[in-house]
């Protein structure tokens, strides 16, 4: 997972980091950490190692990457404790793992039962797809409501693009970027 390797980076850059630097570093691993979380949750399917039809499979494939993210979560949270610097350390270990187990296609195993097990009763849940739901929708009640208000067309796009790319914003934080795919597909003319 390149994701892995990005945030492996983001680490050693904080370890080193000092002074007001280390802020914006550590700033930086908790970003990088949001998108090996995505990429954690998307393995079971963009390895393609399973049927769709096989939701037995990938009702274990998707506990186990609720698993492993709270296991980096975990791990996460020691960040903000008196150790920064190990916490960093062990993070990076785990990060190393993950990157390992997903080059050998072991989707099902990108941690060890010995480091996830402490964390299985944790609840985690991927929500990007209720989060692009609730985009689509906004945009789509957008462009219901200029119709009803019977807005000019220069002013109803405007409308249309600002609710989709404020609630891009307001749901997905810095990486609303990904979004302006699917508002491509709302946008009107």
């Amino acid at each position: 997972m390149a994701e892995c390797a990005e945030a492996i980076y983001a680490a050693a850059a904080a370890a080193n980091a000092g002074g007001n630097d280390r802020a914006a570093a550590m700033w930086k691993v908790s970003i990088s950490m949001r998108s090996v979380e995505r990429a954690v949750f998307r393995a079971r399917r963009s390895h393609r190692t399973v049927a769709r039809s096989r939701r037995s499979r990938h009702a274990v494939l998707r506990r186990h990457a609720e698993r492993v993210v709270a296991t980096l979560r975990a791990a996460e949270n020691q960040l903000d404790g008196d150790r920064p610097t190990a916490a960093l350390e062990h993070l990076s270990g785990l990060l190393l793992r993950i990157a390992a187990s997903s080059a050998a296609g072991h989707t099902g195993k990108l941690l060890p039962d010995s480091l996830t097990e402490p964390h299985k009763d944790d609840h985690v849940r991927d929500t990007e797809l209720l989060r692009i739901a609730a985009v689509v929708l906004l945009t789509l009640a957008a462009v219901g409501g200029v119709v009803v208000f019977k807005v000019p067309d220069i002013a109803a796009v405007s409308v249309i693009m600002g609710v989709a790319v404020l609630s891009s914003i307001a749901l997905f934080g810095h990486g609303w970027t990904r979004m302006l795919k699917v508002i491509e597909l709302v946008k009107p003319g």
